[in-house]
Formats: C-alpha cells, sequence, structure tokens
C-alpha cells in the first residue's frame, strides 16, 4: 500500500484535450486512461479549464466561452474589453488569482504579446512580451519571432510555462520558456522538446507536465528546467493517434505551489478530503507508519 501522494494517477488529477476538427473534449487521467468524451463543438485555437474544475473556456468572437465539464452544454459568453485583442486565442491558461492568460500577435512577423484577463471583470491588461525571451538564448540566434506555439499554464513553483515557436532559435520543435510571475519582463528558454508534429496544447495534471499534438498524441515531459538552456527536454507517450489535439488545459494549470492529491485509498475507506490528508504505509520493517497532515485550524 502506498501513501495517497505517491499514487500514480490521481482522481482530482486529469488533463481535458481539445479536437478542433470534431469539436470534442476528452477528459484523461495522468496516466493516459480515457475518462470522459464531450461533444463541445468548441473549435477554438485552445482551451482552459476553470480553477474549480466546473467549466471549459474558450476565446470566441471577441469573447469568452463557458462550457459545462460535466455535459459539453454552452453556458454563456463575455466580452473581453482593454488589452491587445485576442486574436483567435490560439493559447488559453487559467492562472493563480483569477485570471486568464491568452496570446495576441499582430501579424506573422510580429513577437506574441500575453494578455492577462480578470475572470471577474473580463477586462485585459498586456502582460508579458515574449520578445524578452532573447536575451536568454545566444546573440547568433537572436532578432526572431516569438510565438505561443501550444498553450501557458502556471508551474508548481508558481513560474509561468509557455511553449513556443521561434524557428531562428530552434526548427525542431519547441522551446520551454519560463516567465516569471511577479516580474513578467523576465522570461527564460530553459529547454526544447523535438517534435516533428505541431504541439498545439500543454496542461498540468498534478506536477506533471503534458503536451499535445496536433496528431493526437498526449506527451509527458520528463521535467521543466529551471536554469536559461536549450539543451532537450525528453518526453513520454501516454495518448496516441487520438484525432487532432487543438489545445489542452490541467486539473492543475491554476494551482499554487505542489497539487494535493484528494483520492482516497479504496482499501482503507478513509474520506481523504475532509480533515486532512491520511494515509497508511507499510514500511519494510513490517510495521505501520500512520501519516498525518493536518490542515490549518479554522480561524
Amino acid at each position: 500500500m502506498q501513501p495517497v501522494a505517491a499514487n500514480a494517477a490521481c482522481a482530482n488529477f486529469a488533463v481535458w484535450t481539445q479536437d478542433g476538427d470534431s469539436g470534442e473534449v476528452k477528459k484523461w487521467s495522468t496516466d493516459g486512461t480515457l475518462l470522459t468524451t464531450l461533444q463541445t463543438g468548441i473549435t477554438a485555437g485552445d482551451i482552459a479549464v476553470s480553477s474549480d474544475l466546473t467549466k471549459i473556456l474558450a476565446f470566441a468572437n471577441g469573447g469568452l466561452d463557458a462550457y459545462s465539464s460535466t455535459t459539453g452544454a454552452f453556458e454563456s459568453t463575455n466580452a473581453i474589453t482593454g488589452g491587445s485583442p485576442t486574436g483567435s486565442g490560439a493559447a488559453a491558461g487559467v492562472i493563480a488569482g483569477g485570471k486568464i492568460l491568452t496570446d495576441f500577435r499582430e501579424d506573422e512577423d510580429t513577437s506574441s504579446v500575453i494578455v492577462s484577463i480578470d475572470l471577474s471583470t473580463y477586462v485585459g491588461t498586456d502582460w508579458a512580451a515574449l520578445e524578452n525571451a532573447d536575451a536568454s538564448v545566444p546573440v547568433g540566434v537572436r532578432g526572431g519571432v516569438w510565438s505561443v506555439a501550444g498553450d501557458v499554464l502556471q508551474l508548481p513553483d508558481n513560474d509561468i510555462l509557455v511553449v513556443a515557436n521561434n524557428s531562428t532559435v530552434y526548427a525542431d520543435g519547441v522551446i520551454l520558456l519560463r516567465i516569471n510571475k511577479t516580474t513578467p519582463t523576465q522570461i527564460t528558454a530553459v529547454g526544447v522538446v523535438a517534435s516533428s508534429d505541431a504541439i498545439w496544447g500543454a496542461a498540468r495534471g498534478g506536477d506533471e507536465i503534458f503536451l499535445a499534438s496536433e496528431t493526437g498524441d498526449l506527451l509527458k515531459l520528463a521535467s521543466v528546467p529551471t536554469a536559461t538552456s536549450l539543451d532537450p527536454v525528453t518526453t513520454t507517450t501516454v495518448v496516441t493517434g487520438q484525432g487532432s489535439f487543438w489545445g489542452a488545459a490541467g486539473s492543475d494549470d491554476s494551482t499554487e505551489g505542489n497539487a494535493v492529491c484528494q483520492e482516497a485509498l479504496a482499501d482503507t475507506g478513509l474520506d481523504l478530503t475532509a480533515a486532512g490528508l491520511i494515509a497508511f504505509s507499510v514500511i519494510a520493517a513490517g510495521g505501520i507508519a500512520l501519516l498525518i497532515r493536518r490542515r490549518a485550524a479554522q480561524g
């Protein structure tokens, strides 16, 4: 028996993928098991999931549309004002603080701007210019156009991950960029992921990061480095050939810090969502260790 935190696929950790050809949104466990399929009709460039996981969000016609994450039914739309136009909404990611990030490009010769939109007012603000990533790459490959290839999300250390394209810097896949959440002018290239297929989505399920491809593959990153680098980051394929993934979103895209597994151990019958996280772990000596993490006292 393992402690809950060591479970490979906790019930509350999940990844949603959007097939722009069929309009389907599929929900996957982090080990690649298909959980649900929703017919939403979404054909936007990407999707996001609300922090409470009840809504699928997508940009369309200058607004943000919301769909039920249970039924796939359209629920509402809200017009967005302020900031650069959201364009096609090629990227969408909810982060902590009630914000959703998207991208805007004036044209193909201009680098993307990340726009932060307040989900309580639907007012946008230009937040980060990807051209600032140039300072982190070798001088000989600076000056190219930075665009968002496959999404934005919040990492466990609260940096923002952008999966980017810049063929001058790296032409054989995508570039992983970290944006300092408190100082968004600090943008650092930390690795590359080789792919012959276009990468159009990214998601965080638990503390694992996944990339979604145009050929319907879901790839799990081995890590997201912290230091400046253009070294390759390896991936493991967990889903393959499932249509055409135009976008993705994860249960923990907006989680601050490390994700917490709320799944009860079936063989104990314990309710782990009530007073804290409790797990029994059989140790090598044959004893039983009772691991208790108490949540903060309610004030």
